[in-house]
Formats: C-alpha cells, sequence, structure tokens
C-alpha cells in the first residue's frame, strides 16, 4: 500500500460523517483519476491525497496547504514539493508528519538496494538532511533556505519550534535509567516499549517479557512520565 492509498484509508475512516478527500494513485481507474485532477484544478475538490508525482506535475497557483504523510528522501524535494502552496503569492501551510518508522523504512530501502556502497552512502546524506527539519532545535525555515544558501537568520514563526520553543532540564537520571533498561533488556525492544517499561506501564508485553520488574526510581518515573518517547534521540550530551 502506497502512503498516498494509506492517508486516504484514514482520512476515510476519521471523516465519515463528511466528504472524504479523493485519492490520485496508480490503483485508481484512469478514468477517476482525471476527473479527480480536473475537479481539483478548477476548485471543484478543495483537498486531494495524491502521491508526490502528482503534486509536482500540477499547475495550480492557489494552493494553500500541503501536508507531508511521511518525511521526504531528500532536501531538495522537499523544498519544491512545499513550493508547490502559496505561488500566487498569498499565505500557505505546510504540515509534515514525521515518525521513527520513516527511519526504519528508509534505511531499509537504501540498505536492500543494488547501488553502490558510494551511492547508497550518498542517497543516506542527502536524506539524513531532512530529519532535523521536525525535531528542536532546528528552525525549519531557516534550516530549509539556508540548505540552498538563501540567508535567513530570523525565527520563521511558523513551525513547532518557534510556536513552542523546547524546554531544556537536567536529565542525566532519566537518560541513566534509560541506558540501564536498554542493557537489561539486551538491546532488544524499540524505543516505545523501552519508554513504556520506564514509565511503568504493565502492557502485556512488559510483563510477559518480565520487563516491569526494570524499576526506575520514583522521582525518575516521574520525570518519564512527562517526556514523549522522542525526547531520548533529541537530547544533549555535555561534557563535565
Amino acid at each position: 500500500m502506497s502512503f498516498a492509498q494509506g492517508l486516504a484509508r484514514v482520512w476515510r475512516a476519521e471523516l465519515e460523517k463528511v466528504s472524504a478527500p479523493p485519492s490520485y494513485h496508480a490503483e485508481v481507474p484512469a478514468a477517476q483519476r482525471s476527473k479527480t485532477q480536473e475537479d481539483f484544478i478548477n476548485d471543484r475538490t478543495p483537498i486531494i491525497c495524491a502521491t508526490i508525482a502528482f503534486g509536482m506535475g500540477i499547475d495550480k497557483s492557489n494552493v494553500r496547504f500541503v501536508v507531508h504523510y511521511n518525511l521526504p528522501r531528500n532536501l531538495e524535494g522537499y523544498y519544491q514539493e512545499v513550493g508547490r502552496a502559496g505561488r500566487d503569492g498569498l499565505a500557505a501551510d505546510a504540515l509534515l508528519f514525521f515518525s521513527y518508522a520513516d527511519l526504519i523504512s528508509y534505511r531499509e530501502m537504501f540498505e536492500q538496494g543494488d547501488a553502490s556502497a558510494e551511492r547508497k552512502n550518498s542517497n543516506w546524506q542527502s536524506w539524513s538532511g531532512c530529519t532535523s527539519l521536525p525535531k528542536p532545535p532546528y528552525v525549519a525555515g531557516k534550516r530549509l533556505l539556508n540548505s540552498f544558501s538563501e540567508p535567513y537568520d530570523k525565527s520563521c514563526g511558523n513551525c513547532d519550534v518557534c510556536k513552542n520553543p523546547p524546554q531544556h532540564f537536567d536529565g542525566t537520571l532519566a537518560a541513566q535509567k534509560a541506558l540501564s533498561a536498554i542493557m537489561r533488556t539486551n538491546q532488544r525492544v524499540g524505543m516505545s516499549l523501552l519508554t513504556d517499561i520506564l514509565r511503568g506501564s504493565q502492557r502485556r508485553e512488559i510483563r510477559e517479557n518480565n520487563y516491569h520488574e526494570i524499576k526506575p526510581t520514583v522521582r525518575a518515573k516521574i520525570w518519564l512520565r512527562r517526556l514523549a518517547f522522542p525526547a531520548f534521540p533529541n537530547a544533549t550530551c555535555w561534557p563535565n
């Protein structure tokens, strides 16, 4: 299932009582794709769930927002894709969904491909630049423009970092407990499960593997319950 198909299915499930956005991808019949495209171009359909190829090929100046269901493959592509919004000079928004599952799927794709090791490394480096877009402390607009030699030193005022600046605290104890739990689970658990273990969750998978016996201190548990699991990769280590 493609990302466009998946997103269209999610939206239809969530919007059963209202008109769901039409989708445009390879498995949609040609006649329906043609009608969907014409309706979108002529403003009869305000929202469309489509592949990147469709978005890049469309000639429409009044697109008000672009939503990415997953991280793009490289900054160059993302720069062009979000540039499809607001081409009439009016305000437009871009929304980027990010999951660590993207990191895993892209890594597997790069490693299992037939390209040379040098090419694989180049693809990985190019995609890695995209991972900094949705994470603090980077200001998304500044990060994107500076990557293409467009000086921009101000805060964009629109991204998550600008609207909700990250708060820092001394997480030494929480990090120690996390590292300890990683070792005690033989490095076999993912980030989400590790966080649940440290939070004291009683989910079945934890009890079946006796991970509930890993007990952080009360103080560490309180801190960990306040954290979303992406906080661990965003941590900054300071030398003594």
